[in-house]
């Protein structure tokens, strides 16, 4: 289903044109319901990684796709793929730090069957049955692996703060790892990502699995990760970044974005 954000506007605009038509603003502002600008192709929500019991239920799942009519689901890109053994769920924020080259063998090095994971597919694959090429699958990094960023912390199993580390090297690393993660999620569970973004809130360095990308760093970081997508042939849409938290700045780099 498709709908218009004109026709948003033009619902709201008797409440908010009443009793102030002669205004100057409301003189200066016109809507035209015939003019049509972007659409907006669905409705969805985020996955919470904690509630995997209830999202692996079926009911949960046809309440979700068919009785709301959801059609997009977001998923978390987790660190703790490439932070936990094949088939286990025991994070270490500490473990070797995995090499990447843009072959075959980076989708090996992640772990598939971590928790989370295994329930966002799930869910994906109930979507992708239910509505078919109109499902989309939006995917977030809320923190790179924490060995890829420069004074992260450790709370608990997440990796706080800090930033992705502003090297070429580096940045070429991430690129890889998200290219990987992108082909086996889709080899893994049989549905592909329509987008992903590169970073959650990329002003947001808190207790939990965040990190911070500064402006130039965001450009330079996408511009990688948009190369190596080129060159592998993903197609996979890049999305710009989600941020919520307008006025306040970072705790790990208090700069505005």
């Amino acid at each position: 289903m498709r709908y218009r954000v004109a026709l948003s506007v033009m619902l709201v605009l008797p409440a908010l044109l009443a009793g102030v038509a002669d205004t100057a603003w409301a003189d200066a502002y016109q809507i035209n319901p015939n003019q049509r600008y972007q659409a907006i192709e669905g409705f969805g929500t985020a996955l919470a990684w904690w509630n995997n019991d209830e999202y692996r239920n079926p009911a949960w799942q046809q309440a979700y796709f068919q009785d709301l009519g959801s059609t997009i689901l977001r998923m978390d890109i987790t660190l703790y793929a490439a932070h936990t053994a094949q088939g286990s769920s025991v994070v270490n924020l500490n473990s070797t730090p995995l090499i990447f080259d843009g072959t075959a063998n980076d989708v090996a090095q992640l772990n598939f069957g971590y928790d989370s994971l295994v329930t966002a597919g799930q869910v994906a694959q109930a979507g992708q049955t239910a509505l078919g090429s109109d499902f989309k699958l939006i995917g977030a990094v809320w923190s790179p692996p924490h060995w890829m960023k420069t004074d992260a912390g450790i709370v608990g199993q997440n990796s706080a703060g800090g930033y992705l580390t502003q090297t070429a090297d580096n940045r070429q690393q991430y690129a890889y790892y998200l290219a990987a993660y992108v082909k086996g999620f889709e080899q893994n569970f049989g549905v592909p990502l329509y987008g992903i973004t590169i970073q959650n809130e990329p002003r947001v360095g808190l207790g939990y699995n965040s990190s911070v990308l500064e402006p130039q760093w965001y450009h330079d970081t996408f511009l990688a990760v948009a190369q190596e997508f080129a060159n592998q042939g993903i197609t996979t849409k890049l999305f710009g970044a989600v941020q919520d938290q307008l006025r306040s700045l970072s705790v790990s780099r208090p700069r505005p974005f």
